[in-house]
């Protein structure tokens, strides 16, 4: 009868324990928010320059890249032959620490330098890197895409790859 009694407590006790326990699932949100500033730095292709689909048999190397690092403030990226790179700033940063930093819907590039390599369509890409240097956009996220426009209504499509 001891014996029973014991085992019931322990059952017991071990369920009053186990029920106030709560798991990190149960505590996560219904719904996953992606901080901005994470997914822009992300490799992106580009896909449509002003209006215009993009078709990576077009280029030397495939679609135009760019990877932007606004915590770093640095981008990289490919323009479909030669490589490049720049800064990044996103004005609403200025003077803030890493640590501080917020998501904004702005962000001005720095002087591009590239590769000066020579290849067959150089077209796209110099309008693509004329583009990029030295200039202020506003972006969208939105899914996988990043949307950029630039004060004088020139369009980037990116895809996130």
């Amino acid at each position: 009868m001891m014996r029973l009694l014991s085992s019931f407590a322990v059952a017991a006790l071990l369920f009053t324990a186990c029920s106030g326990t709560k798991t990190a699932a149960a505590d996560a949100p219904d719904t996953m928010t992606v901080d901005p500033m994470v997914q822009l730095a992300r490799n992106y292709q580009l896909v449509q320059l002003n209006g215009v689909n993009l078709k990576s048999r077009d280029f030397d190397k495939g679609l135009p890249t760019i990877m932007i690092d606004p915590t770093a403030g640095t981008v990289t990226g490919m323009g479909g032959c030669n490589t490049f790179n720049t800064t990044a700033m996103m004005p609403s940063n200025e003077g803030r620490k890493k640590k501080d930093m917020v998501p904004t819907n702005r962000i001005t590039f720095g002087t591009v330098a590239s590769t000066k390599m020579a290849c067959p369509n150089m077209t796209t890409e110099t309008s693509y890197l004329q583009l990029l240097d030295s200039k202020e956009w506003t972006y969208q996220l939105q899914g996988d895409k990043l949307v950029m426009e630039d004060t004088n209504g020139a369009t980037l499509v990116f895809r996130a790859n």
